[in-house]
Order: C-alpha cells, then sequence, then structure tokens
C-alpha cells in the first residue's frame, strides 16, 4: 500500500479538490435506486469492498465534505469513505499519483467500506484499477491512501445484473495492506440484491479476475501493489544456542490464499476466485 500525498500550496483545499475533479473528471457512476433505473445497454455492477481491520478514528482524519463537492462524491469526505476507478482498456495506475489518476481512468464510483454497491455500467467489461481512501482532508492538506487494484470485471452480452463479489483487503498495525482476496458471497446477498433490481432478473456471478501489470489474468499474490515478504535463510545455529528441539527461525511467512470459501467478513480463510457464471 502506499500514501500518497497531495498538498495544496497557495490554495484551499476545497479549491484544490475541485481542481482535481475539474473538467477532466470520469464518468461518475449512478448508483441505482430501484431495478426499474436500469436502462438498456447497461449492467448493474453489485460488490464490496472491505479492509479489515476496518477503518477507525485514528485512520481518517477529515472536515468533511466540501462545499463545492458534488451530490455523488460526498461520502468519498467521510469516515469510511471510498473512491473507484474503472477503466475500458487495462492501466497500471499503481505508481501513478492520485492527482494524475483522475485524468487517466473513464468511470468513478463512490462509496464505503464494508456496504455493498449498485452502480449502473455500459453493458461491457471493464477493468477496475484504482482504489483509494482519504487519510487526511482538512485546511490546505490532503492526503490519499492508494490500495492495490488490479482486476478484470468481465461482463457477458446479455448480463444486466454481474456480482463482482468482495474484494478483501487485510492490513498490519501499519496500516501496510499484506494480501487481497476476492470473495463469493453471492448465495447469502442473492435474496437482497434481488429485492433491490426486482423480480425477474437474472444475476450473474462475474468475480473480479485479478491482473498483472501487463493486464494478464494472475494470481491476487502478484497483482501490482502486493509483495509478499521473503523469508530469509535459515542460518544454522550454533552449538547450545538453541534448546533441544528448537529450530531456528527462517523469518517472515506468507500464507498463499486459501481455496477454501468463507463468508465471515471478520474472520476466515479468502473464498476461491472464480469467473463463471451463475444465473
Amino acid at each position: 500500500m502506499r500514501s500518497v500525498r497531495c498538498v495544496a500550496l497557495g490554495l484551499s483545499a476545497a479549491l484544490a479538490a475541485l481542481l482535481m475533479a475539474g473538467c477532466s473528471t470520469p464518468q461518475l457512476l449512478p448508483k441505482l435506486d430501484k431495478g426499474a433505473d436500469l436502462q438498456p445497454g447497461e449492467v448493474l455492477l453489485v460488490g464490496r469492498v472491505y479492509i479489515n481491520p476496518p477503518l477507525g478514528p485514528n485512520d481518517q482524519t477529515l472536515d468533511g465534505p466540501p462545499a463545492l463537492a458534488g451530490q455523488g462524491y460526498k461520502e468519498m469526505y467521510e469516515p469510511g469513505g471510498m473512491s473507484i476507478g474503472l477503466t475500458n482498456q487495462y492501466k497500471d495506475l499503481s505508481e501513478n499519483e492520485s492527482t494524475q489518476v483522475w485524468t487517466t481512468i473513464d468511470y468513478s464510483l463512490v462509496g464505503k467500506f464494508g456496504e455493498t454497491f449498485y452502480v449502473r455500467h455500459p453493458a461491457k467489461s471493464t477493468n477496475l484499477v484504482y482504489l483509494s481512501y482519504l487519510q487526511t482532508y482538512t485546511g490546505r492538506q490532503i492526503v490519499w491512501v492508494q490500495l492495490p487494484a488490479s482486476f478484470q470485471i468481465p461482463i457477458a452480452p446479455g448480463d444486466r445484473v454481474a456480482y463482482i463479489g468482495t474484494l478483501r483487503y487485510e492490513r498490519n498495525e501499519y496500516g501496510d495492506i499484506t494480501s487481497v482476496a476476492v470473495q463469493d458471497h453471492l448465495a447469502r446477498e442473492r435474496a437482497e440484491i434481488a429485492k433491490k433490481v426486482g423480480k425477474g432478473i437474472s444475476i450473474a456471478k462475474r468475480l473480479a479476475i485479478p491482473l498483472d501489470s501487463q493486464g494478464k489474468p494472475t494470481t491476487v499474490a502478484n497483482i501490482p501493489g502486493i509483495k509478499a515478504p521473503k523469508p530469509a535463510a535459515a542460518k544454522a545455529p550454533k552449538q547450545g544456542a538453541f534448546p533441544e528441539g528448537q529450530q531456528a527461525s527462517t523469518g517472515p511467512k506468507f500464507t498463499p490464499l486459501s481455496d477454501d470459501d468463507s463468508d465471515s467478513e471478520g474472520a476466515g480463510a479468502p473464498a476461491k476466485q472464480a469467473s463463471g457464471s451463475s444465473k
């Protein structure tokens, strides 16, 4: 995970935010209020982003949304708010500054960690390549925290509702992202989604597919920005250095993501990834 610092010098933070969301701002995806809002040529993207441990008061310092912020962007300035960037063509944005990202992505999505989002998107595949939250928004300073994000959302012809899964981020006590998982909770969320979109609309399972820096399918451990700790080489202990039966440490360990399903948001192994369809 990287913290991207953007300091407005000689400008108020509100004006800086306005400039960042100026004429080059990507199209903000509209949220679904009711099933009838879904138009021909659109697909409803349904999913969630979960960060564990959740963000707390010590993780964000926010003065609230600027007066000039559009209604659709207000959640971004609230505790637990997040912003997602989507592109028609894959782009590795892991090394881009946040101020540059907004001129690069095609669509944006604003929501909150842990809450299911329902947004209308053109009925075609897309790439989720940017995910961030505001760490600081006070007076004359803006600090973004950018999380590793490199996924394809595969949309098939005829899809009306596409469930992309839960993107689960684990972080350590320093706030660094240690692992990412794509979890499938459709079985338990199907009834709630159906209630939201209305009866008679099929729900396709289109779980997010991890991509490497070249836009090729990979495992979540290899998406840009995720770096597994490398175990240190084991050194033979000196005679008498360890009690009988005790082994020398080989350094920090990285546990690959499990293929076991998990319906728990608070604990448990990440779910297996899949890109198939279940209607």
